[in-house]
């Protein structure tokens, strides 16, 4: 009975732990959002960054040992103020969106995955922003050395302190997506695939399309830098080997499982298929017309979960940051020219 008792206890600790591990919980970000409104935390921090660096540039001689001008001075800090207010926004839209799209599929344990793919394990994120605070510190490694001598010194270590808050914030939530890909792709391995109704596997798609958009939207940001009209390779390389790799990611992740299982439906009806059709009557012209549209129809199919529509989406949102870019270089020609003319 003693022995009884104690296995009853220790199997309602282990379910305890386990309802503890699985629990849906939002971020910081999304909780802020529903306390007050989803603008409200980018609003303040865009307000607040600029409202500082307007009083800390006023109060300062000239405009810090990094910069070439004013303008670029300024379209650093429209960046580093930016980019930030742009992650906060889209973390919270980016959780409540996949909430959804998991809510349109078919799970077994709908909280447990839920839980996986919204909360993913903090080493990852604290891994991926560890790595970014290094890059963002070797940013402005010079400047930190020579800090204590120079004449404008908390321009400059306010403009290292907002660097280090963009990647950190930027590594964050990439690391968070990505591990929500990873965990799409786990389920999509073991999703109950219907090749007479893909579309209800387009939710994988549809996730795939909002990470490639938020990462698409942070290289659109990038060129504000760029205030003069000048594009300097340097302020763009780290962000872009960064980012560029991390959209890939984002992009496949989430629909690779989901791929490879309707790849594997698609061999297992392929070849029920031709053993009907061999053993089939062919002196049956109905039947064997049935049985050879359903394998052409079943070889049409596509693997992927995109139809057109979604397709189209990710091609334009991959194509929108090189036409900002582009047209942020022909302004800077057309300038040029009417300055030289």
């Amino acid at each position: 009975m003693k022995a009884l008792l104690t296995n009853r206890i220790t199997s309602a600790r282990h379910e305890g732990m386990t309802r503890m591990n699985h629990t849906l919980r939002p971020p910081w970000t999304v909780r802020i959002a529903e306390r007050s409104h989803i603008a409200a935390l980018p609003a303040a921090w865009l307000v607040a960054s600029l409202g500082y660096y307007w009083i800390v540039h006023t109060y300062s001689e000239g405009r810090g040992c990094c910069w070439a001008s004013d303008a670029n001075l300024w379209g650093t800090i429209a960046t580093y103020s930016a980019i930030p207010a742009y992650i906060l926004i889209v973390s919270t839209y980016l959780w409540r969106q996949t909430h959804k799209l998991l809510d349109d599929l078919r799970l077994t344990d709908a909280t447990d995955i839920k839980a996986k793919v919204l909360n993913p394990p903090l080493l990852y994120p604290l891994a991926f922003c560890t790595v970014a605070a290094t890059v963002a510190i070797s940013q402005y490694a010079g400047t930190l050395v020579q800090l204590p001598v120079l004449s404008n010194a908390w321009l400059d270590l306010s403009m290292i302190v907002s660097n280090l808050i963009t990647w950190t914030l930027s590594a964050w939530l990439v690391s968070s997506r990505i591990c929500a890909g990873v965990a799409m792709l786990k389920i999509g391995q073991r999703y109950p695939v219907n090749l007479y109704n893909l579309s209800e596997v387009r939710p994988f798609g549809r996730m795939a399309i909002l990470d490639v958009l938020f990462a698409m939207g942070i290289i659109a940001l990038i060129p504000l830098q760029s205030l003069d009209f000048e594009i300097r390779w340097v302020n763009y390389q780290d962000a872009l080997l960064f980012i560029l790799p991390a959209a890939l990611a984002m992009a496949l992740l989430p629909m690779w499982g989901v791929h490879q299982a309707i790849l594997d439906q698609k061999m297992k009806k392929a070849e029920a298929l031709r053993v009907l059709v061999v053993n089939a009557n062919h002196d049956d012209p109905v039947r064997m017309e049935a049985l050879l549209s359903h394998r052409d129809r079943i070889a049409s199919l596509g693997t992927w979960p995109l139809d057109v529509k979604l397709a189209s989406r990710i091609a334009l949102y991959v194509v929108l940051p090189p036409i900002a870019w582009s047209a942020a270089a022909l302004v800077e020609v057309l300038i040029e020219r009417i300055i030289a003319a």
